[in-house]
């Protein structure tokens, strides 16, 4: 392949990329309205490109066209037709041979060309570790706040005296305890600072603070949510509330479905009629109960679900694996009416260039933060466990 063809490859090839670049264009205007700034600026760098190679074919033609062929072409096509007969025996008996071409000023890749002159594809963005999928806010009912606390009102007893009545007789008499508690907004932050030239220069730095900030965020948010202890700035989270596991007397216990069974039963009969409406476990005991066998070497888990990708249950409740979920732990609940989220603020990500010395650096300094408080109103509708606990009781 001579230069012309290379250079006419390499515009093919950016031709397919540009391509795919305007359909990725296409698809986030229809989900958000304008096209990323990441994906505007390599659109603009392979029209660039492009542009570049065209002016060069175009100016090898009219150098053809001034030169017919060329001293080097001419020598190599000398060389060529002096192994003739190897030639025609290769075409023959299709065996392979060595042919030396003497050319006074041979071209190689390694003693002619510096740095980067044969571009390099680039990926566009910047690869990591994927983020966790779900986090436990999606599973929680959701409102908004306009102050720094949410008061709520809480049954913390209830006397029922309903019963039938004897002609004559007394009605029973119910009594119910009534208190106001607090849950106040707290924060969940953090920083980093980068200098301007980083933001101008790195066409993508933008979008990958965009996505990473705000997933970091969720991760403590889910921790916060589930194991918050309440002091100094941090959320009462739901295991400082639940229920702690108890096993049904005269139940054995002796696989990790019994124990979840057990709390499933625990959220519905003891203290209330919740519906458990997920299960959390840690992935590592999601996989054990994948391959657990009854004492007859049966699986629990159906075929459908082990290799079918069929979403798990247990007793008709969705076991939901999540990382945010301490391993050997499990939290059966009523998410739905056990606890709110009250978002005082939702998840913002800001850039600051008036920060400490930011000015006089060329630094900018970008915050995420969000602003939430967290009732957990109905704290029977909750069951804490954990499974070595529960299969020795």
């Amino acid at each position: 392949m001579d230069i012309k063809e290379q250079v006419e490859a390499g515009l093919a090839k950016i031709s397919e990329q540009i391509a795919q670049v305007e359909a990725k264009q296409a698809e986030e205007i229809r989900n958000v309205g304008t096209s990323h700034e990441e994906t505007v600026s390599q659109m603009k760098n392979l029209v660039e490109r492009a542009d570049a190679l065209k002016s060069r074919i175009d100016e090898m033609e009219k150098a053809g066209n001034r030169k017919e062929g060329g001293s080097f072409k001419s020598e190599l096509a000398g060389e060529l037709e002096s192994h003739k007969a190897q030639l025609d025996e290769l075409k023959k008996n299709g065996r392979g041979f060595r042919m030396d071409l003497k050319v006074d000023n041979p071209m190689t890749t390694g003693n002619t060309y510096t740095g980067e002159v044969i571009e390099s594809d680039r990926l566009p963005g910047v690869y990591f570790d994927p983020d966790r999928a779900t986090h436990v806010r999606q599973f929680l009912t959701q409102t908004s706040t306009t102050s720094d606390n949410v008061r709520y009102v809480q049954e913390t007893g209830y006397t029922d005296g309903t019963d039938v009545q004897a002609e004559g007789a007394a009605k029973g008499v119910s009594d119910f305890s009534l208190e106001a508690k607090d849950a106040p907004v707290r924060t969940i932050a953090s920083y980093i600072r980068v200098s301007r030239q980083m933001l101008d220069d790195t066409a993508f730095l933008t979008s990958y603070i965009n996505q990473r900030l705000p997933k970091k965020l969720f991760l403590e948010e889910d921790d916060q949510i589930l194991y918050g202890n309440g002091s100094n700035e941090n959320l009462e989270g739901i295991t400082a509330v639940a229920q702690s596991f108890a096993a049904i007397t005269g139940l054995s216990l002796v696989s990790r479905f019994d124990a979840l069974v057990n709390s499933i039963s625990q959220v519905r009969t003891d203290n209330g009629e919740y519906q458990a409406s997920a299960i959390m476990l840690n992935p590592e005991d999601y996989y054990i109960m994948l391959v657990e066998k009854d004492n007859e070497n049966r699986y629990y888990f159906p075929d459908a679900v082990r290799f079918g990708g069929q979403p798990p249950r247990v007793a008709g409740v969705p076991v939901i694996t999540n990382t945010a979920v301490a391993a050997d732990d499990f939290i059966v609940g009523d998410f739905n009416l056990g606890a709110t989220m009250a978002l005082r603020e939702g998840v913002s990500l800001q850039f600051f260039e008036q920060d400490q010395d930011n000015v006089i650096k060329n630094l900018v300094t970008v915050r995420v933060e969000e602003r939430l408080a967290l009732p957990i109103h109905n704290p029977n509708a909750f069951v804490y466990g954990d499974f070595t606990t529960a299969l020795a009781s």
